[in-house]
C-alpha cells in the first residue's frame, strides 16, 4: 500500500524488497521502524529513480506472555492455629524467557488450604510478580501457583485445672471428673480444645479430700487433632466422699411422763430399722436424743428424735440425715407446782422459781406460800389455764392471759397488762391497782383498798364491787358490768369513754367528787356524795331508780338519749342540771320523782319533757324543750324564778300550790308540797328554807313544829 510520489499516469511502477529495524527490542506502542533497501518494479521501474531506498514507520511490540512458573517451594511448620505459609523462590522457574533476558519472580504469597495439621498439603501461591531488566517485556498471565508442605501438632506440655466431684458413699471407688475448668498449657485461643480425663479414689470410704488418681488423660473437640499431649503424667486431685444418708429411721418408742416444766422424753430403741444401707453393710443403731414436741401436757404428743447415732463396721460411712420417725408419748398434767422462789427474780415465766413452771393447762393447782413478797404473772406462753390458785403473795400481772376455774381469792393484786379471767369469782383482800391489762370474771369481782386510793382498769363480770374506805377510785380503762357498786372516802373519777354499766349505786363518804361517764342503757341504783358534786354522762338512755343525795354539791346528768328520774328522785345543795339530747335517740326527760336543789334546777330535753312531780330549786327552776310538755297531777314547781321554754317560747309551768294566793297560809298546801319529796330532800328543802326574818337558820324541829313554821307568811313567800 505504498505511494510512489512522481509516477506518471499510465506507467506500471511497484516497490519491492527493503528491511526494517525497530529502535530497539522493548515492547511498546508505536514505536518508529527504520526501513532501507527499497527497489522499483514494474514495466517503467526503468524510466524511474529511487531517490532514497529508506523509510520509516510505526509498529506495536506487545509484551511476550509467561506460560508458567515453577520451582517455588514452602516451609514445613508446627501447627500455629493459622493458614499462612512460608515460601521459598529461590529456585523458582519462569517459563518463556527469552534467553539473555534478565527476568525474575517477586511478592509471592503462601497460604495452606486450611489450619489444620497434615503432611503434604497443598499451599496456595498467590500474588506473583515480574522484576528485572527486562521483566517490562513479559506478561505473567496467571499470578498464582502451587506448593506443598506439612503442618505437624503443636505440643501440650502441661494440663491443670481437672478436679474431682465429692460424691455420696456408695462402696465403690469411682470418681466422677470436673475437666470443664482444665487448661492445657500451649492451646492456641480460640481453638476448642477439651481434656479428658478418668479417675479413681484411693479407697471407698467416706471421708474429706480423699486421693483420686488421674487416668487416661487426653484432648478431644474440634482442634484436637492438632495437638499433642506430651506432658508427664497429671498430679493426683482430691475430693470428698460424703456419708450416705440413712433416709430413715423407725420403730423407735418414747416412755409416758407426768408434765415436769421440761420436754426430755426417754427412748426404747429395740426393733429399730435403719432405711438406705447398702447390702453388704454392717450398721447398726446406736442411740439417740428424744424430746416432746413441746413441754406441755397432752395425750399422744409427737416426740421428736434427734442425735441417732450409728454403729457396726461400716458404721463411719453413714449418717442420719432423713426421716427419722418420731414416737409418741403422754404427758399427764401436773396436780399442783408450788412457787419456790429459787430463780432470784419474781417473774412466774422463770421455770427456777417453781418445782415446775406451771402454763397453759398443765398443772391443775398452783400454791404460792408466804404472806411476803410478790409473784409477777408474765407467762410467755399465752394462757395459762388452772383450777385452782392460792397465794399469800401479791399477784402481779404484766402480759399474757391467766385464767382459775374456781373462785379466786388474793391478799392483793396489782395490773399493768395480759388478761386473768376466771369461771368464778374475785376477791382482793386488802390492795388493788390496775393501771394495764384485763380482768375478766362470769361471776363477781369484789376489790378493797384498805389503804390509799384505788385504781381500776378493763374489768369484766356479773357484778363489780369496788371499796377504796380512806381514798378515792379512779380508771385506767373502761369497766363493764351489769352491775357497779362502789365506795370511797375521797371521790370517784369513773370517766372512761370505754365504760358499759348497767346500774350503779355509789357513795363517797368524805370531800370529793363523783363523776361517771358511761354508754349504753343505764339505771343509777343510788348515788350519796357526802361532801362533793354528782356528775354523770351517758351515751344511752339514763334512770334512776333510786335517791341520788348529795348533801353539799351540784347535780350534773346528761343522757344522750331519753332521761328518766325514778321516783326517788335528787337531793342536792348545790345546782341540779339535767340535760337529754337527741344524740342516739329521742332526747326525752321525765322527772317521775321529786328533784330538792339548794341552788338552780336547770332541765334541757332535746325532745318532750315530762313532769309528774314536784321541783324546788332555791335560786330557780329553768326547763327547755324542743318537743312538747307534759305535766302530771302531781307536777308542782316551786321557789321563783321560774322559766319553762319550749322551742324559745315561754310556756306556763306546773302551778306551785304554795304560791296559790287561796293555799297561801294552809298547812295543807305545804303537806302536799312536801310529801313529795323523800326525807333527804325534805331536810334539803328546810334547810334551805328555814331562815328566820333576819336570816339566821331556824334549827329543826319535828314536823308539826316545821310545817308550823312554814304557815307563817313571811316563810312561805320564801
Amino acid at each position: 500500500s505504498a505511494a510512489l510520489v512522481g509516477i506518471f499516469a499510465g506507467d506500471s511502477v511497484g516497490l519491492s524488497g527493503g528491511t526494517g529495524a525497530f529502535s530497539d527490542k522493548n515492547a511498546g506502542v508505536g514505536k518508529p521502524v527504520g526501513i532501507s533497501g527499497l527497489v522499483l518494479t514494474g514495466a517503467q521501474a526503468e524510466n524511474y529513480n529511487l531517490v532514497s531506498s529508506s523509510a520509516v514507520a510505526v509498529a506495536d511490540i506487545s509484551k511476550a506472555s509467561i506460560s508458567g512458573v515453577t520451582g517455588i517451594t514452602a516451609q514445613n511448620k508446627v501447627y500455629d492455629g493459622t493458614s499462612a505459609a512460608t515460601l521459598s523462590t529461590q529456585a523458582a522457574q519462569i517459563v518463556g524467557i527469552i534467553s539473555g533476558d534478565s527476568v525474575s519472580i517477586r511478592g509471592a504469597t503462601g497460604q495452606f488450604s486450611d489450619k489444620n495439621v497434615g503432611q503434604g498439603k497443598t499451599v496456595n501461591v498467590a500474588g506473583l510478580s515480574l522484576s528485572g531488566n527486562d521483566a517490562g517485556n513479559y506478561n505473567l498471565a496467571n499470578a498464582t501457583t502451587t506448593a506443598l508442605a506439612d503442618i505437624t501438632k503443636a505440643p501440650v506440655t502441661a494440663i491443670t485445672g481437672i478436679s474431682a466431684n465429692a460424691k455420696v458413699y456408695d462402696a465403690s471407688t469411682a470418681a466422677t471428673l470436673n475437666t470443664a475448668s482444665a487448661k492445657a498449657a500451649g492451646l492456641i485461643s480460640g481453638d476448642a480444645v477439651t481434656v479428658a480425663a478418668s479417675g479413681q479414689f484411693a479407697d471407698k470410704n467416706a471421708g474429706v479430700s480423699k486421693t483420686v488418681n488421674l487416668t487416661g488423660i487426653g484432648l478431644s473437640g474440634v482442634d484436637a487433632g492438632n495437638y499433642n499431649f506430651t506432658g508427664s503424667a497429671v498430679a493426683a486431685v482430691s475430693a470428698d466422699i460424703a456419708k450416705k444418708p440413712i433416709t430413715s429411721v423407725s420403730g423407735i418408742t418414747a416412755n409416758d411422763k407426768v408434765y415436769d416444766g421440761n420436754t426430755s422424753a426417754t427412748l426404747v430403741g429395740t426393733g429399730v430399722a435403719l432405711g438406705g444401707v447398702l447390702g453388704g453393710d454392717v450398721v447398726s443403731f446406736g442411740g439417740g436424743t428424744g424430746a416432746f414436741s413441746d413441754r406441755h401436757a397432752g395425750s399422744n404428743k409427737t416426740v421428736n428424735i434427734t442425735g441417732v447415732s450409728l454403729g457396726g463396721a461400716d458404721a463411719g460411712n453413714y449418717t442420719v440425715a432423713g426421716d427419722v420417725k418420731a414416737a409418741s408419748a403422754n404427758i399427764t398434767q401436773r396436780p399442783q407446782s408450788t412457787w419456790t422462789g429459787a430463780g432470784g427474780n419474781t417473774l412466774w415465766s422463770n421455770s427456777a422459781n417453781w418445782d415446775a413452771l406451771p402454763d397453759r393447762n398443765n398443772v391443775l393447782a398452783v400454791s404460792i406460800p408466804g404472806t411476803a413478797g410478790q409473784v409477777t404473772f408474765d407467762a410467755a406462753v399465752d394462757p395459762t389455764i388452772l383450777q385452782s390458785l392460792t397465794s399469800g403473795q401479791t399477784l402481779v400481772m404484766t402480759g399474757s392471759s391467766l385464767g382459775v376455774t374456781s373462785d379466786l381469792n388474793l391478799p392483793s393484786l396489782s395490773q399493768t397488762g395480759g388478761t386473768l379471767r376466771g369461771a368464778g369469782s374475785l376477791n382482793v383482800a386488802s390492795s388493788f391497782n390496775q393501771t394495764g391489762g384485763s380482768l375478766q370474771f362470769a361471776r363477781d369481782v369484789t376489790i378493797n383498798q384498805s389503804s390509799g386510793n384505788l385504781v381500776v382498769g378493763d374489768v369484766l363480770a356479773r357484778r363489780v364491787e369496788l371499796k377504796a374506805p380512806v381514798g378515792g377510785i379512779s380508771q385506767s380503762a373502761g369497766l363493764d358490768t351489769p352491775t357497779l357498786v362502789a365506795e370511797a372516802a375521797t371521790g370517784m373519777a369513773l370517766t372512761h369513754g370505754a365504760n358499759n354499766i348497767g346500774s350503779v349505786k355509789l357513795t363517797n363518804t368524805g370531800a370529793g367528787n363523783i363523776r361517771l361517764t358511761n354508754n349504753g342503757l343505764l339505771d343509777i341504783a343510788g348515788i350519796r356524795n357526802a361532801d362533793g358534786d354528782v356528775t354523770v354522762v351517758n351515751t344511752g338512755a339514763l334512770n334512776t331508780s333510786g335517791l341520788i343525795n348529795v348533801p353539799n354539791g351540784a347535780v350534773d346528768i346528761t343522757a344522750n338519749s331519753p332521761l328518766r328520774i325514778g321516783n326517788d328522785g335528787i337531793s342536792a345543795r348545790g345546782d341540779v342540771t339535767l340535760v337529754a339530747t337527741n344524740r342516739t335517740s329521742p332526747g326525752n326527760i321525765i322527772i317521775d320523782g321529786p328533784i330538792a336543789s339548794g341552788g338552780m334546777v336547770t332541765m334541757k330535753a332535746g325532745n318532750n319533757l315530762t313532769q309528774n312531780a314536784a321541783i324546788f330549786g332555791a335560786d330557780g327552776v329553768t326547763a327547755t324543750a324542743n318537743g312538747a310538755f307534759s305535766y302530771g297531777p302531781l307536777a308542782f314547781t316551786s321557789r321563783a324564778p321560774v322559766s319553762y321554754s319550749l322551742n324559745g317560747i315561754r310556756v306556763t309551768p306546773p302551778i306551785n300550790p304554795l304560791e296559790t294566793r287561796t293555799r297561801t297560809n294552809s298547812p295543807d298546801a305545804v303537806v302536799a308540797f312536801l310529801d313529795q319529796f323523800g326525807r333527804a330532800q325534805r331536810r334539803q328543802i328546810f334547810d334551805t328554807v328555814m331562815t328566820n326574818p333576819d336570816g339566821t337558820p331556824v334549827r329543826r324541829r319535828d314536823r308539826d313544829a316545821v310545817l308550823s313554821e312554814l304557815s307563817e307568811g313571811n316563810v312561805c313567800s320564801r
